[in-house]
């Protein structure tokens, strides 16, 4: 007889047992979905992207001031990557600013542009470390 209150007092721990078990599946299940259910979705980057050559976008040369328009603005700002055909959310925001030597002539370009992923600098801009 004590053979048989010796089974069910291990069944009776057993069932405990699984009961915890599902109470701590269940909560975990609801905190994934309540963290899925208000969380956004982030797609990358904005950036400003624009060309002035020799002063004639005043909303792209320095010093740059974000009081002109929205429309130079790239939301969110999608780049190439070497050897893949398509865009991809961008890593970066680049300015480039410089001079033509032969003719004075001055340029400020804007953009965006990402790590290709490569280990050399010959062709990337952008290489996360």
């Amino acid at each position: 007889m004590e053979n048989v209150f010796s089974n069910n007092r291990h069944y009776n721990q057993m069932s405990l047992h699984r009961m915890g078990t599902v109470k701590i599946v269940s909560l975990f299940l609801i905190i994934a979905v309540l963290m899925f259910a208000f969380t956004t979705n982030v797609e990358g980057i904005d950036c400003f992207k624009c060309v002035s050559k020799n002063g004639t976008n005043k909303a792209c040369d320095d010093p740059f001031h974000n009081n002109y328009s929205t429309s130079i603005l790239e939301s969110p700002c999608m780049g190439g990557r070497k050897g893949r055909d398509g865009l991809f959310p961008a890593t970066a925001c680049i300015k480039i600013a410089g001079y033509y030597d032969d003719t004075g002539e001055t340029i400020t370009v804007r953009g965006c542009a990402l790590d290709s992923g490569t280990l050399t600098t010959d062709t990337e801009i952008i290489q996360l470390q």
